[in-house]
Parts: C-alpha cells; sequence; structure tokens
C-alpha cells in the first residue's frame, strides 16, 4: 500500500500529499484533505468534498458537504445537514437520514436518530430503538455504549457483553479495555471481568502490548498484568505506535520519542509530536512543523504550524 502524507502550501493555500522520502506525489490544489483510508482521500473541491485515489485523480466528484474516512468499504458523509453512508462508487449505501453516525465496524454503525444513539447494518436495518446516550464502533467485536449515565458494552446481535455499571468505558484494544470506576480507571477484559484494578487517574488504550497510565500526575507504561514495564516519568506520553511513543519527561520543555526499552531514540527537541504512521511521523518545532523519520530527520519541513496528516 502507498502512504501519502498530506500538507498544506503556505504560499497558495491549497492541499496535497508527499511519499515517505518527502517528494511531493499529488500536487496542493485542494481547499481541504483527509488522510488516506482503503485507497482513498476525502478532498474538499469548490466547497464540497469528494474523494481521490492515491494518483490523485477524482473519483467520487464532489458534492458532500462533509467526508469521512472509509472502513469496511463504506464512509460516512454529510448531505443536506444529515449523515448518509456511501460506497467506493459513491453510490449511497444508506441515503442521509441520521442526525449524526460514526464509521462502520463489525458491520454496523452507530447512528444517531432524534435525540438517541443505536446502530445500523449496511442494508439500513436497525439493531434496536435508539436508547443509548451515545455509542461508539465495535472493537474486537463490542461496542463501548452509554445508557442512563452508565457505561458497559454491547455484543453485535443488540445484547448486553458487558451490561452498564461503568462510570466511564473506552474502546477494546488487544483484549483490554479502560473503565472508570468512582474517579479511577483500570481494565476489564472481554468477558467483563477486572483483569487491571481501577487504581490510576487516567488510562489510555492497549498499543504493542503496553498502555499509557498516570498516577500521581506522572505518567508511564504498563503491561497487560498491571506492571509497569517503563516507570513513571513522563508528563505527556502517546501509545506505542511503530515501535515508538512520543512523551516529554517531567522537567522538559522538549518531546521526543521513547523505545520499548523506555530509552531515548530519538531525543527531545520537539515542541510536540505526533504518532509515527508507517515511516514518518509529523512534529512541531517552534518554527513550524515538519514530517521527520525514524532517525529524526526531517524529511519535509514548513515554517508554519500547518496542520498535516498521513493516510
Amino acid at each position: 500500500m502507498k502512504r501519502r502524507y498530506c500538507i498544506l502550501n503556505e504560499r497558495t493555500g491549497k492541499w496535497g500529499f508527499i511519499d515517505e522520502l518527502g517528494n511531493i506525489c499529488i500536487e496542493p490544489t485542494y481547499d481541504g484533505a483527509n488522510r488516506f483510508s482503503e485507497g482513498l482521500s476525502a478532498v474538499k473541491i469548490g466547497g464540497q468534498w469528494g474523494y481521490i485515489d492515491e494518483d490523485g485523480q477524482v473519483v467520487i466528484p464532489p458534492s458532500f458537504e462533509e467526508a469521512g474516512e472509509f472502513v469496511e468499504g463504506i464512509a460516512k458523509v454529510s448531505h443536506e445537514t444529515l449523515v448518509g453512508y456511501i460506497d467506493r462508487t459513491g453510490t449511497w449505501t444508506l441515503r442521509p437520514n441520521f442526525v449524526d453516525g460514526k464509521h462502520f465496524a463489525n458491520g454496523l454503525a452507530p447512528v444517531k436518530i432524534g435525540t438517541k444513539w443505536t446502530f445500523v447494518n449496511r442494508f439500513g436495518m436497525i439493531l434496536s430503538q435508539p436508547t443509548f446516550d451515545i455509542a461508539y464502533p465495535f472493537s474486537e467485536g463490542l461496542a463501548n455504549v452509554s445508557i442512563e449515565e452508565k457505561w458497559g458494552y454491547l455484543r453485535p446481535d443488540g445484547t448486553y457483553g458487558i451490561s452498564p455499571r461503568f462510570d466511564h468505558a473506552l474502546p477494546y484494544s488487544e483484549g483490554l479495555a479502560p473503565v472508570e470506576v468512582r474517579g479511577l480507571w483500570g481494565y476489564v477484559s472481554l468477558t467483563g471481568e477486572i483483569q487491571i484494578e481501577p487504581r490510576f487517574e487516567k488510562a489510555v488504550y492497549f498499543s504493542e502490548k503496553v498502555a499509557p497510565v498516570r498516577e500521581r500526575q506522572k505518567w508511564g507504561y504498563i503491561n497487560s498484568a498491571g506492571q509497569y514495564i517503563i516507570d513513571a516519568r513522563f508528563e505527556h506520553v502517546n501509545p506505542f505506535k511503530e515501535g515508538l511513543a512520543g512523551v516529554r519527561a517531567i522537567g522538559e520543555e522538549k518531546c521526543g520519542y521513547i523505545a520499548h526499552s523506555g530509552e531515548w531514540a530519538i531525543p527531545p527537541q520537539f515542541r510536540d509530536v505526533r504518532d509515527f504512521e508507517g515511516e514518518l511521523a509529523f512534529v512541531f518545532f517552534e518554527s513550524g512543523i515538519a514530517y521527520i523519520n525514524r532517525t529524526g530527520i526531517p524529511v519535509w519541513r514548513s515554517t508554519s504550524g500547518s496542520r498535516c496528516w498521513s493516510g
């Protein structure tokens, strides 16, 4: 799969894409652009959103107010203030009849009807009456939903895999999900058992077998047994992606990237950092933004805080 990274031409105000070497592969000609997903990227042309392929060819003409990423071959789009879903040809899979919606997963998408949420499949069949205050896409076979100020997890058949009993609940990753109980965060297994007791001020999803957690205002990384793999010594952390995690150590003004050993892979030198995607990550310098490679060397650099991301 080709990977494209979105950039903004400051002089013209137009958006385009670079490749992993920092070379422009799609000229900046668009009024807006999103990351690529499943080989397509939403781009804004003349006030409307459509989609291009990895060669920059328009494959779905611009006709939407908003356009999301393709997931399971379907993208959420907005038309005349309502949300619907299209396939890769631009044909309506579900016409715009929803107040709001999120992407498909497990063949279902959370949609808002009136003031409540439910799920719909690609054929338009509603899973149940809209009863949820909020609903999120399925991850690892379960969807986190909120009803009457409690959170639980729903199965694709509409029954509860884990009944609503948490103060808050986040999506599953690597078999565990962060949950909040009386102001503290822990992790629950796919069967609903508490695997890591709630004792953290904050908790983030597992990625590459470790998860960022915060205790006593310090962030570190734990394994699935709840043991610290990297000591809590950071003020800011990101999950691991591509073997690296962006962090800022306590007492440091700059951010860098650590490896799984906890050692610096790219020393602190950035105002802020984002996750690696493929071979590149974008970072903020005091004087602008850049895409860097895994050695920390910029392959593309802007002189302002232009917003960029990959796909």
